[in-house]
């Protein structure tokens, strides 16, 4: 049972890692366009 919560936490740790890093990706990709 504790372990499975860990699970769930880890979970939706990475998944708020990835929604993170891809805004990051996202938003450097606009920087970067805007320079042309």
């Amino acid at each position: 049972m504790v372990f499975h919560k860990h699970v769930k936490v880890l979970d939706s740790l990475s998944n708020e890692v990835i929604e993170a890093s891809s805004l990051c990706f996202f938003s450097l990709k606009l920087l970067l366009n805007k320079d042309k």
